[in-house]
């Protein structure tokens, strides 16, 4: 979900029916998911769990979302920078995309 396509989230008994417009990350479905079903979510595991964010116990910890570009082919396993073509931030209905190698338009 992103700023620009709000959908209704509700659980029945579990989180109220809301609007948000918040920035969240496809990387939090993993840890949101394992902790809507009960399970111990990872250590390791890279993102957030965000059902205490849906059920009002805290705020997201960020105001600003980073992300990577990369081709679909991957030129060289052992330096994956190799196959990165841009980096990019979305801040509130801000989206900045850098270039990689610093070319210009791809």
């Amino acid at each position: 979900m992103n700023a620009f396509n709000a959908r209704r989230l509700c659980w029945p008994g579990v989180i109220k029916p809301q609007r948000r417009s918040e920035l969240v990350s496809s990387i939090d479905l993993a840890p949101t998911i394992l902790s809507a079903a009960g399970a111990k979510i990872p250590d390791n595991l890279p993102g957030e769990d965000l059902l205490p964010v849906l059920s009002g116990e805290k705020p997201l910890s960020w105001k600003a979302i980073f992300g990577e570009g990369f081709a679909h082919d991957v030129a060289d396993l052992d330096s994956p920078e190799a196959s990165l073509l841009y980096r990019w931030v979305v801040e509130g209905k801000w989206k900045l995309i850098l270039t990689y190698d610093g070319k210009l338009g791809r």
